[in-house]
């Protein structure tokens, strides 16, 4: 008999490191240049990793600032102090860290403004040998796609430097293997975020498959490949929802019998993810 075994691939963990490739003039932040959408896909995923961000945002930013004597002051031509402070602080929660672009007046005795720039679209240029501290910045909106959407350059905060965009880069001091991109402040507790999001995608896999087990198909007869092929596709639309369950399909060459179907319970029940997910969540707030 021939059987195979086949299930629907799952998200792998990306790990927070910086690339330095030749050709390219700044440092990848995860090694596809794709670690700061991985936080965001976790805040989308994950609900109480999302609801303690927002949550943490909200107490952290109460009613916001003012300037003593002056008030809620615009910071640039639509933004006030407090809205640039919200979003100072998502963006510090989030990601570890933020940006924004400086605006000097015609005299570059003062500044004149600050926008805010979105932290997952900043990569920090290469240093020197001798450099203390970034002196290049590149943005962009996306990054798995920088033919479509331009990179622009900045440099560092400099009254004397007239000819370039200006960008103030900050991120949270915590020991690490990266010299330039941060660690975010839950960045013990992400295992724990991605199994939540996983038991949360658990239930609703079961509610979209009708709350099938998994199975072991039994077919008689002698198919081709191609027609195998075929069959397992028919199984998958019939018997899984958006991302799938485990199936175990097998060829015999009786063609007088017809084809059997045997739940296989599963070892791993609903009450085994509710108890994990106790101890998720306990772990996912605890990190905030």
């Amino acid at each position: 008999m021939d059987l195979q075994a086949f299930n629907i691939s799952r998200s792998n963990l990306v790990r927070n490191e910086e690339k330095d490739y030749r050709n390219k003039d700044y440092y990848l932040w995860g090694k596809k240049n794709d670690y700061p959408q991985f936080l965001l896909d976790l805040k989308e995923n994950s609900p109480i990793h999302s609801v303690a961000c927002d949550m943490t945002v909200s107490m952290s930013y109460g009613d916001g600032v003012e300037i003593e004597g002056l008030g809620n002051v615009l910071v640039n031509k639509t933004e006030s102090l407090s809205t640039l402070y919200y979003k100072i602080l998502y963006s510090f929660y989030l990601f570890g860290g933020y940006a924004l672009e400086v605006i000097w007046n015609r005299e570059r005795t003062a500044i004149a403004g600050y926008y805010f720039i979105p932290f997952q679209n900043v990569r920090v240029g290469k240093m020197g040998i001798d450099d203390m501290y970034p002196t290049k910045f590149y943005v962009c909106e996306n990054w798995q796609d920088t033919r479509n959407n331009p990179v622009i350059e900045y440099g560092s905060v400099d009254p004397d430097e007239k000819g370039q965009r200006q960008l103030y880069y900050w991120t949270r001091y915590v020991p690490s293997n990266n010299k330039v991109y941060p660690l975010v402040p839950y960045q013990s507790s992400i295992n724990s975020i991605i199994l939540e999001g996983d038991i949360f995608s658990w239930h609703r896999k079961s509610i979209d498959s009708n709350l099938t087990p998994q199975l072991f198909v039994q077919l008689f007869g002698n198919p081709s490949e191609n027609e195998r092929e075929k069959i397992k596709e028919q199984l998958v639309q019939a018997y899984t929802g958006e991302d799938g369950q485990k199936l175990m399909l097998g060829f015999a060459s009786s063609p007088e019998e017809a084809a059997q179907i045997t739940p296989i319970q599963s070892t791993v029940g609903d009450n085994y993810y509710v108890d994990v997910l106790s101890y998720t969540s306990q772990s996912v707030l605890t990190a905030w």
